[in-house]
This record gives structure tokens, sequence and C-alpha cells, in this order.
């Protein structure tokens, strides 16, 4: 993505084969860009002989009617996550992140970053960043594949206090209660258990 409105070819100079690159005028993606990112370039890297499953962010780029209407044409699912679910933010960003910074320093010191040599540095981290063994071992733990609803707990999904109606409030001092009261429940069986096994000791 880079600001303006004339698309040059040579800004993808150096890039990762089948990148594919788009302008606009603050440099930001909006509905526009994700529409056209998904039907020019997504539709032409994945199968949607069967439903596909797009986990996304809530920006307000991914949110609206026109989105889901196309994605049901296509048989797309969209579904807005948390970071605790969306394999990209939990595996892969951060090690690209690393090796950019590492790589930007070592090959260009002292050497300003433009938009003409932005894509051969970000290429060297994207094929380690989003290396097979990294992608694998994300999905693995956000509980997606293979899936495995027990990765979170009530407490990790519960919404921040600032966001709660006073319905909502009243729901999440009630599964607060419920988890604190299960595991004093435990401590105290545990605890019975050891009293138990010491008494048929002695």
């Amino acid at each position: 993505m880079f600001p303006g409105k004339r698309w040059k070819d040579d800004l993808l100079d150096g890039s990762t084969p089948g990148s594919a690159g788009t302008m606009s005028e603050s440099g930001w993606s909006n509905s526009a860009v994700f529409m056209d990112y998904l039907e020019k370039h997504c539709l032409r890297h994945v199968s949607t002989a069967h439903p596909l499953l797009v986990l996304q962010d809530g920006h307000k780029s991914h949110v609206n009617l026109t989105l889901a209407d196309w994605g049901g044409k296509h048989n797309i699912i969209f579904c807005s996550s948390s970071p605790l679910t969306q394999p990209l933010d939990i595996g892969c960003f951060g090690p690209l992140k690393n090796t950019y910074y590492s790589e930007y320093m070592r090959l260009n010191p002292g050497m300003q970053l433009n938009r003409y040599n932005v894509a051969a540095i970000s290429s060297r981290a994207y094929n380690k960043g989003f290396a097979p063994d990294n992608l694998i071992s994300a999905f693995r733990k956000a509980g997606i594949s293979p899936f495995d609803n027990t990765k979170f707990t009530p407490l990790q999904t519960t919404p921040a206090k600032i966001y709660n109606s006073p319905e909502t409030e009243t729901h999440t001092q009630s599964d607060s209660f419920l988890v604190n009261k299960t595991i004093t429940s435990v401590k105290l069986t545990t605890k019975k258990e050891n009293l138990h096994q010491q008494s048929m000791e002695t």
C-alpha cells in the first residue's frame, strides 16, 4: 500500500514473487482497496469450492454490508476476531518486524527508507516472518488448526469494562464469580483429598 494516485510497477521491484500493490491518496487501506484486493488478488490464490473462513480484525474497511454480500456470493465467510485468534498477530508479525528492522539496519546503514526500496527490504522480512513453520505454529496456538476451543479461558475473552453496558457488566461479574467459585471448589476438593490421604497413611 502506497500513498499517491498513479501506480508505478517499479514500486514492487525486489518484492516477494506473487506480491501485489496498490495506492490510495492517504496511503491507508479502505473498503474499496480491500474489495479490490479480494477480487484481483485473493481469489487467484484460494479455492472456494468449500466455504472459506477469513479471520480479520475489526478495521472499518473490513466491516460493511457490501463485503458480506460479496462473501455470500463467493462462498467466503468473514469473521472479525480478537488478536487471540488471529494467527498472523500470534506468530508471524513479530518475527517479520524484527527481521525487517535488522535487515534494514544491516543493509542500509544511514540510508533513508523510501517507496522504491521498501519492497525489497520487506521481501526478506516476509520470507522469514511468514515461513511455513511460523504459520503452522501460529494457527495451532490460536486453536484454529487443529481446532481447539480450550486454548483460552472465559476471562481472556471478557470485554473490557469501558465497553460494557449494565447488562454486560452483570454478565461479566457473574462469569467471574463462576470462574472464581470453580477455582475455589477445585482447591477445597484437592485439600480434602490431601487430608484424607494423610489420615490413611497415619
